[in-house]
Formats: structure tokens, sequence, C-alpha cells
């Protein structure tokens, strides 16, 4: 596993200025619209702290708890936003590893396809975990990690969700353990780099512009640092195949 991390730190150092440009404008526009919405009082927490505070006050009268809103003008552009940057990350490096000379236009052609099998993929795979999870904390763990390569797998293939799922299950066989620790291991330096910069405007109200230019920069940095995370499901991928 060693290597591995040290092949992710590699790539990410000397390669990520090149996923960056690729995924540049999607980062940038959600960045600003979410950053947007907080500015001007739409923030999807507001709605769940409204809820959490009903049920510490009412806590038998649920029944009668306010709606638990959701704002999709703020949900629904972030998804995609992030289905579209995991697919043309995933696309990028394997466009870079391989040295093809696929276009610019091609990868947004294909993240634009494939995207939606990506979704679906990933939500019957949390349901699966959802449901291990509920039956015991184990199994959910475990499941986990058998689908951890699910997005690598829907991002590179045109193979339905099934087979993807059916592909992550059968290239983590006996693996799933190392690669889930590894995988935390990169989404928490992905934490700290995030908490890092979150830190630096935190004095800055949320509703100023210098407060909503500093959301904006978190959300950008936030995106980009999933980067290494992307790079180790890759090559964690490769190395199941290459030993199949």
């Amino acid at each position: 596993m060693e290597s591995i991390h040290q092949d992710v730190w590699h790539f990410f150092r000397t390669q990520a200025w090149k996923l960056i440009g690729l995924t540049l404008p999607v980062v940038v526009v959600i960045s600003l619209w979410l950053s947007y919405l907080t500015y001007a009082g739409w923030d999807n927490w507001k709605y769940v702290q409204i809820w959490l505070d009903y049920i510490a006050k009412h806590p038998d009268d649920i029944a009668h708890a306010p709606g638990l809103h959701v704002n999709l003008a703020e949900t629904l552009p972030g998804l995609v936003a992030q289905l579209l940057f995991d697919v043309l990350a995933i696309l990028g490096i394997d466009r870079l590893v391989n040295g093809t000379g696929t276009s610019t236009m091609k990868l947004w052609q294909l993240a634009l396809e494939r995207g939606p099998r990506l979704f679906v993929a990933q939500m019957l795979s949390v349901l699966l975990v959802m449901l291990g999870l509920i039956a015991f904390l184990i199994p959910g763990v475990y499941l986990s990690g058998r689908y951890l390569l699910v997005s690598i797998e829907a991002a590179l293939t045109d193979n339905s969700p099934l087979q993807s799922m059916a592909d992550s299950w059968n290239h983590t066989q006996g693996q799933a353990w190392v690669l889930l620790s590894g995988y935390m291991l990169w989404t928490v330096v992905r934490w700290l780099g995030t908490m890092a910069v979150s830190g630096l405007g935190h004095a800055i109200s949320v509703h100023t512009l210098g407060g909503m230019l500093m959301m904006t920069l978190t959300h950008i940095v936030n995106m980009w640092l999933g980067i290494p995370v992307l790079i180790y499901l890759y090559r964690a991928r490769a190395m199941a195949l290459s030993a199949g």
C-alpha cells in the first residue's frame, strides 16, 4: 500500500494542474452559484436547523414538526456538478496515464453521457451499503469497500450501472479492507485541507461580499482536493486489473 500512496502523491504533484484546468469550468461555476445562494440566505442547513430545533424542544410531538425542506436550487446543481467533476477528473487521469490524444471536447461528451449511469450506480451502491449498516455495522462497512471502485468503473466504461457494481465487486475481492483504509486516509487529507482553507475565512460573515468570495474559494479547493481520492481509486483499480 505504501507504493500506491507514493504513486498518488507523485501523480498529484506533477499532473494535478492539468486536471484542475480540465475541470475548471465546472468547479468555478458551481462554487460561485452555491456561494451566492448562501450569501442570499438560501441555505439547506437553515431548514435542517429549524427542524432539529423543533425536535429538541418538542421531542414528544415529532408528527407536527415542520417539513424538512430541501433547497433544490442548491441540491440539484451541486449534484450535477459533482457528477461532471468526478467523471471529467477520472477520464483526465486515464488520458494522462495512457497518453491518449483524446480531446477535451470528447472528454466532456463522455462525461455528459456517463454521468447519469454513474449516478444510478452510486445510488444503488449506497442503498446496499445503508441496508448493510442497518443490519449490522461491519457488513455495511465491508460493502462500502467492495463497491469502492463503482465510480471509476462507471466513468471509464459504457457498462450499465449493475455491471459497474459487479466489476467493482470483482476487483476488490480480498482487498476491501485494505482499499477502504487507504481511501479513508486520502479522504481525511482532503478534509484537513478543506478545514484549513475554511479557517482562513472563519471571521468573515458569509453574508458579505468578502465572505461570499471566501466561501467560493473554499468550495473550489474542496472539489480540487478530491482529485487525490480519485487518483487513489483509479490506481487501486489498475492494480486489481494487473493482478487479475
